[in-house]
């Protein structure tokens, strides 16, 4: 079981650039520089979604820990009211916490959130060079349904068996 709790803005900013950066020490040359390329612009993007921190309207943004209380992960969604989806800001499991099947169950934590809100999609953003995360989300249902130069946008309707 995984309880939910709150975190700070700087907590959040951390699991950004600790998501984005993954395998970062493996890459050189063009592929390090798109990467870090992507870092940048996450921690930009995380400041264009959350004008007022964690208080921004629409988002949910929680950390996660086991009955232990050792930290799984983290996720960000927001709900997008306008074009009526959710869209899946962050997901991020602890390296020390990979391999267990928490990034599956955190997955199955943001279909239910939009099934409760009555949403019949998800949309994410996923970096290309983030192999794991973009496997994970194939996994979980989750097609491409554009392609941009460093990233894949992707979506998954909620009541898909």
């Amino acid at each position: 079981m995984l309880i939910e709790r709150d975190m700070p803005y700087s907590r959040l900013r951390n699991y950004i650039v600790d998501t984005t950066s993954y395998g970062l020490e493996g890459l050189n040359g063009k592929e390090k520089v798109e990467r870090e390329t992507c870092i940048k612009q996450a921690v930009e993007d995380m400041d264009k979604l959350l004008p007022n921190d964690m208080n921004t309207t629409n988002s949910k943004i929680k950390e996660y820990v086991d009955e232990d209380g050792q930290v799984i992960g983290a996720l960000w969604t927001t709900v997008q009211r306008e074009e009526d989806y959710l869209l899946l800001n962050l997901i991020h499991v602890k390296e020390e916490q990979r391999g267990k099947g928490y990034g599956k169950k955190l997955m199955d934590l943001v279909i239910e959130e939009a099934s409760e809100k009555g949403l019949e999609l998800v949309a994410l953003g996923a970096y290309k060079a983030n192999k794991a995360a973009v496997s994970l989300y194939k996994k979980c249902g989750f097609i491409i349904f554009d392609e941009e130069e460093t990233r894949y946008n992707m979506l998954r309707l909620v009541n898909e068996n």
